[in-house]
């Protein structure tokens, strides 16, 4: 099944080649989870601390479905 991922910042270099945006559409195999996805493009652990799955918070269990958008949110400091 095919997933929209968008990974933003530096994240953006996981995707796959030929990319374009931070934007990706990939093939996943039916039952992957949010983690299993972020896991096989190379996106650290420490980089997930804000994921949104089809517009909301997801979790590292969630499964994916068919035409799921993935979003990892770079979170911005300042003061």
């Amino acid at each position: 099944m095919q997933v929209t991922v968008i990974l933003f910042g530096p994240y953006a270099q996981h995707l796959p080649p030929g990319s374009k945006g931070g934007r990706a559409t990939v093939e996943v195999d039916g039952g992957t989870t949010v983690a299993g996805l972020l896991d096989s493009l190379g996106v650290p652990e420490d980089g997930r601390r804000y994921v949104t799955l089809d517009g909301r918070k997801a979790e590292s269990a969630s499964e994916l479905s068919e035409g799921a958008e993935l979003r990892v949110i770079v979170p911005l400091a300042g003061g």
